[in-house]
């Protein structure tokens, strides 16, 4: 990936879950081509290992506490994020919850 001329903002939402190969491999391109990444956890402890793996791809992330279905959560993250490392040019919503029961019970 080409370095990038202005520095963007991405954002990933649900950036502290389980991470497959596409996901670390598009975090790391964003960051190679130097994208400043920002990702959002529901817990502290979360938040603290996903750094420590971002840490180890070299990527320098910042994470943010935030429940993703609190909408005036959301807001006041993503203001946090503009004033800190600018307005969110890329968004990847991963965010999301598993319920492992039938689909007629959801």
């Amino acid at each position: 990936m080409e370095q990038m001329t202005k520095k963007p903002t991405a954002l990933l939402l649900g950036g502290g879950g389980a991470k497959g190969a596409f996901q670390i491999g598009a975090w790391q391109a964003l960051a190679e081509a130097g994208a400043k990444i920002a990702f959002n956890c529901r817990t502290q402890a979360n938040m603290d290992k996903a750094l420590e793996e971002y840490a180890k791809l070299g990527i320098d992330a910042k994470g943010y506490i935030c429940d993703c279905t609190d909408e005036e959560g959301v807001k006041a993250m993503v203001a946090d994020i503009a004033a800190t490392l600018g307005p969110v040019d890329i968004l990847v919503n991963n965010a999301g919850i598993i319920k492992r029961i039938p689909m007629h019970e959801m």
